[in-house]
C-alpha cells in the first residue's frame, strides 16, 4: 500500500480485533493502536499528518476547469485535436462524442436522452448496438454511435452491422466516429454500407472533430463553452485523474 507523504508507515499487521475509536475504523492498523498506548500526543500528530496528506491528494485530483466565456471554432478545433492526440484506449474520443451528442440533442432538440457505455463494457454482452445510444422520448434508439480512436476497418463495420441487427432495437441509423477509414478496406466498407442501406440501416462515418466544428456552426456560439463544460462533466464521471488533468491543462494553456 502506498502511503501519502507525511503519513507514518504502519506496521505490517492489520488489527483483527474490534475497535471503538473512529481513527481505528479509518486506518485499522496495529501501528496506531500501539502508538495510542505509548504516546497519545504523537498519535494525534500522526493522524493530523495523515489527514492533511489525504486532503492534499484529494485536492490534486479535483479540477475546476477554466472554461472560456467565448471561443472561436478554430480554437475549439485546436483544443479537441490536442486532447485527442494522446492515446487513451478509446476513452477520450468516447467522452468527446458523448458530450457532443448531448449538446446536439439539446441544442437541436434531437434526443431526449443520450447514454454511453463504459470504456471496458462489451457491447455484445450488454446488448447495446453501439458505444453511444441516442434515444427519443418514447425510449426508441434514434442513433447508435461506434467510437474508434483508430482507423475504421471492414471488420469493425461488419461487426457493428451484426450487433445492430442482434440488439432487438429497430435501429435505422448507425454512425461511426473514427478519424479515418483504412484505405485498403474502403471499397469493401462502401459495399457493406450499401448492402446495409438496402435492408433499412443507414450507416455514416465522421471524424469527431470535424463533426463537432461543422455541427456547432449551426448553433449559437454560447453552445461552444457548454460543449467544453460537458466534456469536463463526462470526464469527471468516468475517468482517472490523468485524462482530467490533461483536459484541465489544455484549457489552462488556452486561457493564457
Amino acid at each position: 500500500m502506498s502511503w501519502p507523504h507525511s503519513c507514518p508507515t504502519p506496521g505490517p499487521t492489520l488489527a483483527s480485533r474490534g475497535y471503538g475509536g473512529s481513527y481505528r475504523v479509518f486506518v485499522g492498523f496495529d501501528f496506531f493502536d500501539s502508538l495510542e498506548k505509548s504516546n497519545p500526543q504523537q498519535l494525534e500528530r500522526a493522524m493530523r499528518g495523515c489527514l492533511r496528506a489525504v486532503a492534499r491528494r484529494l485536492a490534486a485530483q479535483s479540477f475546476k476547469y477554466e472554461i472560456p466565456l467565448r471561443i472561436s471554432l478554430p480554437d475549439l478545433r485546436e483544443i479537441l485535436r490536442e486532447f485527442l492526440a494522446d492515446s487513451s484506449g478509446g476513452l477520450r474520443p468516447l467522452v468527446v462524442a458523448t458530450a457532443l451528442m448531448r449538446i446536439f440533442g439539446e441544442g437541436f432538440s434531437l434526443f431526449s436522452r443520450v447514454e454511453s457505455q463504459g470504456i471496458n463494457e462489451a457491447d455484445a454482452a450488454s446488448g447495446a448496438p453501439g458505444d453511444i445510444m441516442c434515444h427519443a422520448e418514447d425510449g426508441k434508439i434514434l442513433l447508435a454511435i461506434e467510437v474508434k480512436d483508430r482507423e475504421l476497418t471492414l471488420t469493425d463495420t461488419d461487426a457493428s452491422i451484426r450487433k445492430s441487427r442482434q440488439s432487438g432495437d429497430s435501429l435505422s441509423n448507425l454512425l461511426f466516429a473514427a478519424p479515418r477509414i483504412r484505405q485498403h478496406d474502403r471499397e469493401s466498407i462502401e459495399t457493406s454500407i450499401q448492402s446495409a442501406w438496402a435492408t433499412g440501416l443507414n450507416i455514416y462515418h465522421v471524424d469527431i472533430v470535424d463533426f463537432a466544428t461543422h455541427g456547432l456552426v449551426l448553433l449559437d456560439e454560447s453552445w461552444r463553452p457548454k460543449f467544453l463544460r460537458e466534456i469536463g462533466r463526462e470526464l469527471d464521471t468516468r475517468s482517472d485523474p490523468v485524462h482530467r488533468r490533461s483536459w484541465n491543462e489544455i484549457l489552462k494553456n488556452f486561457a493564457i
